[in-house]
Parts: C-alpha cells; sequence; structure tokens
C-alpha cells in the first residue's frame, strides 16, 4: 500500500577509522553513515570515495581488524540489532566479501546501555570487546595460530583470525561512562570510566583472559589503575601507546594521566572549561580533541625517558563539532560530524592553523523542515525529481546549525557575467580563426532588431565588435554557425550569407522580392530555410556559390522545423494546425513520416530536437509544445519509424531546446530545454532522464568552447547573460546558510517573502563553567538568508512550535502572522506553563508582537482548523480564536474549546476538519470540530484513535482518514480509521494499513498535495526528515501495481543477498519491544526494488520468474515491463 524512497541519504557520520582495507600499501579512511558504509583515499584534491555499501540495520560500532594470514584489514561492523559480522576487501572482483556472518547477542532480559553501544578492540589483536547492556561486557576472541606443539595448538589456515565465540562477562559498574583497551599488557586490560549512585565519577582497570576456556564463566580481575572522585565532566579515556603506555581522563576542567608505576596522577587543568566529545590520535604523543563549541584541540605529551613529564594544550582554531576524529597523513584530519558539516582539513604548525580542504554536506539532524513547491499554472508542484520543490531544513546543532535548501537538478556554476542585455532571442558560439583547434572565440546574439557580437582573447578578454567578417549586425539573425573549419554562415530574414574566413569572400543568396525568411537551421553544410512560413528551401553550403537543392511548398504554416547534428537523411517540420510533425527525406524534401500530435486544443509545436543521448544507440526526437509539454519519440530502423512516445510537463510556457555535448566519449549528447522550467535531458543507461537546472529563468542556452572558458555555457535570460559550468548529471545540491544557533522550528510566509525561523543560542560562562541558552525568532529574506530582524523569548523560554498563517488585522482585512507556541522552564527544568506569541512581520521589516497568552501547560504543537488556532498543551488539546473586537486596535484570544490529552501531544496534522494527534506515549487520536449548535462555538470531539503504547516522533495526515506516523525506535506505521466497522467500537479504531521499520528516527513529516496523475505508479504523499539527515520521499501504490511491487520487494531479497548475511525482511520488520513481525508490512522499500534496473539479465527474469519455488513469487510481467515500472519510480526522486 505504502512505498518508501530515499531522495537525500544519511549524512551523519559517528563512526570513522582508517585501515589497509582495500590498499595493502596505504590507508583507507572508512566512515559510517546509518546504514551506510563508504571508503575514501586520500588524493592531493582531497577525498575521493572509492567503495560504498549498505548494510541491512543501522551501523553503531566500526573496528578494524588484521588475520595473522591476510595482507588487508577486515571490517567489523555491529548494528543497532545487536548483530555483529566482519567483512573484506576482495581485489580480483572489486566487491565486500563476507567473512565471519552475523551473529546475534540479543539478550531480552538485560537492560540495554545507557551509554549506547561501545566497541572496542583490543590493540594486541587478541580479542574484541561489546558493552551493550547494562553489566555485561561480551568479549570476542581472535583465533591466533599458537606456537606450542600440542595437538589442538595448531589452527587450521582457514580458521587463523576469525572471531571466536562470544563471552559474557559480569561487571559490577553498571553506569558505564566509557571503556578502552590499554596498550603494552601482557593480557588485555580494560579501562572503565563510570558512574556510582551518588553520580560521582571513577575509574577502574581490570585484566582479562580468556585464552583458557576452561573456566566456563571468565571474571575480570582488578588491574594496577584505580582512581575516584574524577573530574564530573570526564566522558573521554585515550590509552597512551607504547612506549609510554597509560591512560588520560579528559575532562571538562582538568586533563589527568594515570600509570601504574604513577602513585600520584599528573593533572593538567585546562585554560577555560569546555566539554570534550571526542578524541584522535596523530602519534603517541599528540592527540587531538573536538568540544561541543566546534573548537579542536592539540594535547601535547612532552616525554623525556619514555615517561611523561608534562602535558600541553592548544586551542588551534574552530572548525565544526566533531564525533570522530581520523588523523591520515601529512597533517591532514578527517572530522566527522554529527551536528555539521564533516571536513577534511590540514593542519599547520603555522597560521592559519587549520585550513579546510573538502566538506561533506550533511543535514543532521534535521528538526524540522518545509516544502516548498513551484507554481504550475497557478497549482503549487512538488515534483522532486525535476526539480520543482526546494526542501528547506533546520539542521545542525551548537554553533553549526543554520538552514538547509535542499533540491534535486543539474548543477550550474556561474564563471562570470557577461553584461546586463535584456532582450536576446538567440546566440550562437562561433569559431572566427582559422586555426586548427575546437576553441570558440565569438559570440553572435540576436535581437528583436540588431545583432552583436562579442569577441573573446586566449586570456578571457572580451570586447563587442562593430563588425564581424561581414555578417549584418543592423538586423536580426535568425542562423548562425561555422561550416567546416573555413566559413562562417548567417541567415537573416532577407539574405543568406557565406563568409570564407581566408579571404573574406563573400556569397549571398536572397529570396525573391516580397518574400521573408522566418525561420532556419544549420547542421554542417546542410541549411534549410523557410519562406513566408510555408515553403521550405534546403541549401548546400559546401560549394561555391550557395546551390539551392530542394524546396517544397505545403498548405499548412509551418512552426518549427530542424535539421539533425549527425549527418542524416532527413529533417524534421512542425506545423501549426493542425498540429503535427512530419520528416522530409533528404535531399528531395518528400515526407516519409507525418505523426498527428494529440494534445489541447491551441498547443502546437514549437520547437524539435533530434539527438543521439547514448552512445550507439538509437537517436531521440523532441517536440517542444506551447503549452510547456514535451513529446519525446525514439527513432528506431530508420526515420521512418517513430516510437515509445512519452510526454513530460515542463511549465506552461513555451519549450525550446539546445542540444550540447557530454564527456562520455562517444557521439552523445545531452539537450537543454529552456522556458518556465530549465531542464536537462540526458540519458542514462538506456532511461532518459529529465532533470531541472539548478536555474530559475533561461530563455536561451549554447554551448561554448573557449580557450579561457573551456567547455562551458552561456545562458541567456531576461535581464543578463553569464557564462556557466553546468554538470553532466542530476545530484542533490545542498545550500547552507549558517545561523551559529540550534535552528529548531521553521515556517514560510509566502505574502512577506521570508522564513520565520526559531533557533537556541547556547552560551558557557568562562568564570563559572555554567551553560546558558536564549532562544529568538528570527525574520530571514527568502532569496539571500540575510538576518532581517529577530526577537527575543524570555530567559528559561524554549520554542516548541512555530507556524505562519492568516490572521485578522484591525482593520478588517487579513495578512500573515507568525504564531510561536513555547515552554517556561523552573528551576527543576520542567516545563510548568508557556506562551502563544502573535508576530508581524511591519513594512519597516520589523518584527512587532501583536498579543500574547499565557497558557496552563506548555504549548508542544500547534495547527489551523477552520480559521482557528489549535495548540496542543500538557495534557489537553486547546481551540483558540483570534480576532479584533469592534472599534479596537488590540486583538483578542479567545478559548473555543478544550480536549484531554492522553500525555503529550507532541505532533498535530490537519485535514479538513479531521485533527490528528501525535501523543508522546498514547499513538494516534483523531479529533473533529464540530458546530457547537445553540451555543455558538465549535468543538472539539473524538473520533477515533490507536489503541496500544506507541511513543509519537512525526505525525502527518494524508486524507481524513488516513495518516502516516513515526515512533521512536524508527518504525513507520500508516494508519486508516475503520469508518465502514461493524460496531460502533470498530470505527473508533484506527487499524495499522502498513508497517515497516526506517531504522531512524524521524523528527518532521510534511504532507505534499500534488494532483493525482493519470496511470500513476505511486503517488508522493508526504517527505520525512530524521535525526541522521536522511530525506524520504513516501507515497501510496496504485492497487494495480501492489501486488507487482510487493512480490519484486520479496524476490529482490531474495536474490541480493545481504552484507554480512544479513536478512533485509528482518532488517525492514516493524520492531518494537512487543513487537517483533518476520517481514515488513504491506510496505515497499524503494531503495531495493530499483536496484532492480542495476541486475544483469539473468537476475531479472530471476525476479519476474520468481527467486525460489513457491509459484506465488512469480510476477504476472515481463522484464522490459517491470523495467519501465521502477524507472517511472526511480523518476519520482
Amino acid at each position: 500500500m505504502a512505498y518508501l524512497a530515499p531522495i537525500h541519504r544519511a549524512s551523519s557520520i559517528r563512526h570513522a577509522i582508517k585501515c589497509h582495507f582495500i590498499h595493502a600499501d596505504r590507508e583507507s579512511l572508512v566512515i559510517a553513515k546509518s546504514n551506510r558504509i563508504e571508503v575514501y583515499d586520500l588524493i592531493p584534491e582531497g577525498l575521493e570515495q572509492v567503495a560504498h555499501f549498505a548494510v541491512y540495520g543501522r551501523v553503531t560500532g566500526l573496528l578494524s581488524l588484521r588475520p595473522q594470514q591476510s595482507t588487508l584489514d577486515h571490517l567489523f561492523l555491529g548494528t543497532d540489532r545487536y548483530e555483529y559480522f566482519t567483512v573484506s576487501w576482495d581485489p580480483q572482483t572489486g566487491t565486500i566479501r563476507n567473512e565471519r556472518k552475523a551473529h546475534d547477542v540479543t539478550d531480552r532480559f538485560q537492560r540495554p546501555a545507557q551509554v549506547g553501544h561501545l566497541y572496542l578492540a583490543d590493540p594486541g589483536g587478541r580479542l574484541l570487546g561489546l558493552y551493550l547492556y547494562e553489566g555485561i561486557f561480551t568479549a570476542i576472541p581472535i583465533k591466533r595460530q599458537s606456537k606450542g606443539r600440542g595437538r589442538h595448538a595448531q589452527l587450521p589456515e582457514a580458521e587463523i583470525g576469525n572471531l571466536d565465540d562470544p563471552c559474557p562477562i559480569r561487571m559490577d559498574e553498571l553506569k558505564v561512562i566509557n571503556m578502552v583497551f590499554l596498550y603494552g599488557t601482557s593480557v588485555p586490560v580494560i579501562a572503565v570510566l563510570y558512574t556510582d549512585s551518588k553520580k560521582l565519577v571513577h575509574l577502574i582497570t581490570y585484566e582479562l583472559n580468556v585464552a583458557k576456556r576452561a573456566v566456563k564463566d571468565p571474571e575480570f580481575a582488578q588491574w594496577g589503575i584505580k582512581a575516584n572522585n574524577l573530574d564530573h565532566g570526564a566522558r573521554i579515556l585515550i590509552p597512551v601507546d607504547n612506549p609510554i603506555g597509560g591512560i588520560l581522563v579528559i575532562g571538562e576542567q582538568v586533563v589527568s594521566y594515570f600509570h601504574p608505576e604513577r602513585t600520584v596522577p599528573m593533572k593538567k587543568p585546562l585554560h577555560e572549561p569546555t566539554s570534550f566529545v571526542t578524541h584522535g590520535k596523530v602519534d603517541p604523543e599528540r592527540y587531538l580533541l573536538s568540544d561541543e563549541l566546534g573548537h579542536l584541540y592539540l594535547l601535547l605529551l612532552i616525554v623525556e625517558n619514555n615517561k611523561l613529564i608534562n602535558m600541553r594544550i592548544e586551542n588551534l582554531g574552530e572548525v565544526c563539532q566533531a564525533r570522530a576524529i581520523v588523523y591520515l597523513d601529512n597533517g591532514y584530519v578527517f572530522l566527522g560530524s554529527h551536528f555539521g558539516d564533516s571536513t577534511l582539513v590540514r593542519i599547520s604548525s603555522k597560521g592559519p592553523r587549520i585550513e579546510v580542504v573538502q566538506s561533506l554536506p550533511n543535514l543532521a539532524p534535521i528538526s524540522d523542515f518545509i516544502v516548498l513547491g513551484t507554481e504550475v499554472g497557478g497549482v503549487e508542484i512538488h515534483q522532486y525529481s525535476a526539480g520543482q520543490t526546494m526542501i528547506l531544513t533546520c539542521s545542525g546543532g551548537f554553533y553549526d546549525g543554520g538552514l538547509r535548501s535542499v533540491r534535486s537538478g543539474v548543477g550550474i556554476q556561474d564563471i562570470g557575467l557577461l553584461g546586463e542585455m535584456s532582450g536576446v532571442q538567440n546566440m550562437w558560439a562561433l569559431k572566427r580563426a582559422i586555426l586548427d583547434n575546437d576553441f570558440d572565440d565569438t559570440l553572435l546574439f540576436s535581437f528583436a532588431n540588431e545583432s552583436r557580437a562579442f569577441a573573446f582573447g586566449a586570456d578571457g578578454e572580451v570586447e563587442e565588435v562593430d563588425t564581424f567578417e561581414n555578417f549584418f549586425l543592423d538586423i536580426t539573425t535568425l542562423e548562425a554557425g561555422n561550416v567546416g573549419n573555413g566559413k562562417l554562415v548567417q541567415v537573416t530574414p532577407f539574405k543568406v550569407i557565406v563568409v570564407e574566413k581566408a579571404t573574406s569572400k563573400l556569397w549571398n543568396w536572397a529570396p525573391p522580392v516580397g518574400a521573408k525568411m522566418v525561420m532556419a537551421s544549420l547542421s554542417g553544410a546542410r541549411l534549410v530555410v523557410v519562406l513566408d512560413g510555408r515553403t521550405c528551401l534546403l541549401f548546400d553550403l559546401s560549394s561555391e556559390p550557395i546551390k539551392q537543392i530542394a524546396n517544397r511548398t505545403f498548405e499548412n504554416e509551418i512552426s518549427c522545423i530542424h535539421v539533425p547534428t549527425k549527418q542524416s537523411d532527413f529533417l524534421v517540420v512542425g506545423f501549426w494546425m493542425p498540429a503535427s510533425l512530419a520528416l522530409l527525406r533528404i535531399p528531395d524534401l518528400e515526407t516519409m513520416k507525418e505523426e498527428h500530435l494529440a494534445v489541447f486544443e491551441g498547443s502546437v509545436p514549437r520547437s524539435v530536437m533530434v539527438a543521439n543521448m547514448e552512445g550507439d544507440g538509437p537517436s531521440s526526437l523532441f517536440v517542444g509544445m506551447a503549452d510547456g509539454e514535451v513529446i519525446s519519440y525514439t527513432i528506431t530502423e530508420g526515420p521512418g519509424i517513430l516510437d515509445d512516445q512519452k510526454r513530460i510537463r515542463l511549465g506552461t510556457q513555451t519549450v525550446t531546446f539546445e542540444a550540447l555535448p557530454r564527456k562520455t566519449g562517444d557521439d552523445s549528447s545531452c539537450v537543454i530545454a529552456t522556458g518556465e522550467r530549465p531542464t536537462m535531458v540526458y540519458g542514462e543507461e538506456g532511461r532518459t532522464i529529465y532533470s531541472a537546472i539548478t536555474l530559475n529563468q533561461a530563455s536561451s542556452v549554447v554551448a561554448f568552447n573557449a580557450e579561457a572558458f573551456p567547455d562551458t555555457v552561456v545562458v541567456a535570460t531576461d535581464e543578463s547573460v553569464f557564462i556557466a559550468k553546468i554538470d553532466e548529471a542530476r545530484t542533490t545540491h545542498t545550500r547552507m546558510s549558517p545561523l551559529r544557533q540550534f535552528a529548531r522550528r521553521v515556517a514560510f510566509s509566502k505574502e512577506k517573502k521570508a522564513y520565520g525561523v526559531a533557533t537556541i543560542r547556547n552560551s558557557i560562562d568562562t568564570t563559572t563553567g555554567m551553560e546558558s541558552s536564549s532562544c529568538y525568532i528570527h525574520v530571514i529574506d527568502e532569496n539571500f538568508y540575510d538576518k532581517i530582524d529577530a526577537y527575543e523569548l524570555y530567559p528559561n523560554e524554549l520554542v516548541e512550535t512555530l507556524l505562519c498563517t492568516s490572521l485578522a488585522n484591525p482593520d478588517g482585512t487579513i495578512s500573515e502572522k507568525f504564531v510561536v507556541g513555547t515552554a517556561i522552564g523552573n528551576d527543576s527544568d520542567e516545563s510548568e506553563h508557556g506562551r502563544l506569541l502573535f508576530l508581524e512581520l511591519g513594512a519597516d521589516k520589523m518584527l512587532r508582537l501583536i498579543t500574547e497568552l499565557e497558557l496552563p501547560g506548555a504549548c508542544h504543537s500547534l495547527a489551523i482548523v477552520k480559521g482557528y488556532i489549535l495548540a496542543g498543551l500538557s495534557k489537553s488539546i486547546d481551540l483558540y480564536r483570534f480576532s479584533y473586537t469592534s472599534g479596537s486596535l488590540g486583538a483578542s484570544i479567545q478559548q473555543v474549546s478544550s480536549i484531554r490529552a492522553a500525555t503529550l501531544p507532541v505532533s498535530l496534522s490537519v485535514y479538513g476538519k479531521r485533527v490528528f494527534v501525535g501523543d508522546l506515549v498514547k499513538g494516534v487520536m483523531v479529533l473533529e470540530v464540530v458546530e457547537g449548535g445553540g451555543e455558538g462555538n465549535d468543538k472539539l470531539v473524538e473520533v477515533c484513535r490507536q489503541y496500544g503504547v506507541s511513543w509519537v516522533t512525526a505525525l502527518e495526515a494524508l486524507d481524513e482518514d488516513t495518516c502516516i506516523s513515526a515512533d521512536s525506535d524508527g518504525n513507520l506505521v500508516l494508519l486508516r480509521r475503520e469508518s465502514t466497522g461493524a460496531t460502533d467500537e470498530d470505527t473508533r479504531r484506527m487499524r495499522p494499513l502498513s508497517e515497516i521499520r526506517l531504522g531512524e528516527m524521524v523528527n518532521c513529516i510534511r504532507r505534499v498535495n500534488d494532483p493525482i496523475t493519470q496511470g500513476y505508479v505511486v503517488q508522493p504523499k508526504a517527505y520525512l526528515g530524521t535525526v541522521d539527515g536522511g530525506l524520504f520521499l513516501l507515497g501510496l501504490i496504485h492497487p494495480d501495481y501492489f501486488d507487482i511491487l510487493m512480490r519484486c520487494q520479496v524476490n529482490m531479497a531474495k536474490v541480493i543477498k545481504g552484507i554480512g548475511d544479513l536478512d533485509f525482511n528482518r532488517y525492514r520488520a516493524y520492531n518494537t519491544k512487543g513487537i517483533q513481525p518476520e517481514e515488513p508490512f504491506r510496505f515497499v522499500d524503494g531503495e531495493l526494488v530499483e536496484k532492480f534496473l542495476d541486475l544483469d539479465e539473468e537476475a531479472m527474469r530471476m525476479v519476474i520468474d520468481g527467486a525460489s519455488d513457491d509459484d506465488n513469487s512469480q510476477i504476472e510481467c515481463t522484464v522490459g515491463e517491470m523495467k519501465n515500472i521502477v524507472e517511472t519510480l526511480k523518476r519520482l526522486h
């Protein structure tokens, strides 16, 4: 029933290591992003991705180990489902190879560790350690070849380096903060940092010997280091490498060093208190530290005779709040971040100490977002893949917080502005010089009554010229170009001229007196012109003089014409009425194929283009209509056959085409469609991809290959002309607007063209070390993301919710205002009450408080229903009316109705008069606003609810009876009211239609209301944003395709084996403490299904025929039909 696909995969990085995973001679960087592993090599330009793979589980642990007989390191991976496995790299196939299949260490009777999952590796390569449950340390010995001579001493070569069975060990310490293995010990020794019942921090060390398996239940033996009452903010343990040894404890105010041979620890107070987050090792004497404020520190150990005598801590500068620090080589350091962009930096001994080399954009954590569509014909469209949608997120945290705009499309990078020119109708790149190179040196622009030429020098200098090769610059140009390397051609309404560049010799041709050329198309030495709208003339420009080959007069008026770029035996003509096109044979212009276009009345073809989209594949014919529709055909078996007609709408304005070469090593090209929404059309793996260009408007585009600007394009807009670089294919583009505060909520005022953003600013008192926070409502400009104004809230007041809506003014008009719901805490950190604020952005761009209302509880959520303001308070949901009394300038807020909530209504969503309430503990409840009868006031009544416990984090209504809900366990549930139940009790119950485990906690869901397209496979309904920075598209599957997609998912899970032999169905099955089904319920994972296009033909047939002997697994469609279905799904995102 439901379909889920990623549009931006999780970008938060919490785990990163370096190891010899791919290369024996150099180390690679390995990072974990939610359920994906990415491997990078360090090259002079930065980081280059060399491998990646997905895991059926959220990665919570990443280690490396080197088996005795291996030249490469293996990766040890742990997941959130308490499974671990190992993988290696196969150099022969260039793929991932399973080593140790997934082993499950789940214990349902134990309490999960509060600190999360901890994974640690013994530096001596003897064992691995897992801390997953409170009070239990799981040791995993690594099998090694023994030097003994006993009967059981020698291991088979295949067993060397494998992991032995896990061995759980009881611990007395329950509240563990951190633990690590120490260096240079004869047996494995772990250091444990923990808190006691009084919240005091202590350190203890244990030695562990699991080599003798005669002991069934091995225990810890206390080792030489033990310390009590450490720095209250201590969170980090750093084992010091040989020959120094010992351990460092990093606190908020002091760094302590412990060694078994020292009776008194060495302590180094910090200059300023700070809260450190993570560390990274440079060498045994240097360590890097990162704190919550994004500062990077260098901890230097001063050593004499292998003994530590002093420590020095230096603040290197501000980068990002790192969760993983990996020192690569030659001063390069990778900083993996959860709250900001991960960065590759270079550290030097001279200023600046830190230089940012490369950034990896990160959206995590997404606390809120809004979806901004594109207006087409007065209707807002949200087709993400076509670039019609921008998603603006509140991302990051602490000093890395801000806004991120996310858009799919072909990127275009502005290189330089050529000039402010309006009215450009067309333009051409020409080669004036007689040099044996492919560089253009002139741009010719055509306007309504003139033409202008600009000459480009080798150094990039640009000059407008008054004369150009005998061209007529006092009249508009219809067509221009190079004929071979020796001639230039210009077509004006009254003359065709050909100029020989070497001698300036001129040939020309003029139509009969009174006749006028209205359009032309040039390809090589072939020129076709249209005379007076009905007569088509074909010329050969290769010989002297200009030679007319053929002419033909049509009954219908010609609307567009095109000669294919590749040498072909036909040209294409489009006609006004009836809307049609014809393929004419060269050289006699006889009709080879006529095609009538089934279009709306009044729509006519205005542009045609034939392009070879993929190398040796068939050519494609594109027809741009006056109403913004594009019709495409595949030309097969000669130009007389037009197959595979497809239609797509690119706005409501006329579409024109320009072909650009692609850097694919063949003759393939892409097509730029200009108009209301500039779009690139290109071929990829046999598919035609339409992708928006990150450009608001373009009237004309031309390929330009100047010596100073190679492989660029020139873009003309309504007001200017500029040179730019354009990407080869569609990617996701993110734009950062840093606020240096935690962006919590965002709303958009279309009327004011501004965003309202609620932020939290954290600061630390350097004298006391106490942290404080302040909340603000910022107004941000829509286009430039500049701060316009800010409104500061009370101390201890937290913004919980924010929306923008149209409300009444004193004069009876309405305008948009920002409504803010807050929670005001007390000394015990509990929110006893809150406020409802109404803010207006005035003409002076200043925020003004109109009125406010004191609330009896914290306001956790807001919504607008039937003109009322709906507020989700602690323990209740209240309905308010905002109004102005007659003759008064002051606004009033009256409570209209109230209904009790189960606990905290963390999310509200409205569809019509229905209100869907997401409760923190009790799941979903549906309310309705009904007329109050004789009392006059409307009231809230309960319609139905979800029975049971569900810790809701986000909710969105899809229609009056259906909603999508997300919980804290990373599950998604599609719920629907039983409106036709047999009893009243049935109609008051919300039942699950579909269930799946996303594996990432969803913070926000936003509905999109796109019109339903005829013959759709999946109809997009909502977007989801997660804590890990992932954005997902949720859609409802058409009933005709549901069985096909479900069977495809089942068969794909059998054909594509999971890394570590993890099971797809278990990974995506709904998962809570009480319910653990074996597979997702009526939910299709688009990421898996869309991999169908990556399979070979044999695997595709296996999916269609059924991956097992079960007859029910066979799909009732062909391989080709399945490919078309999946291509349609991919185009959604």
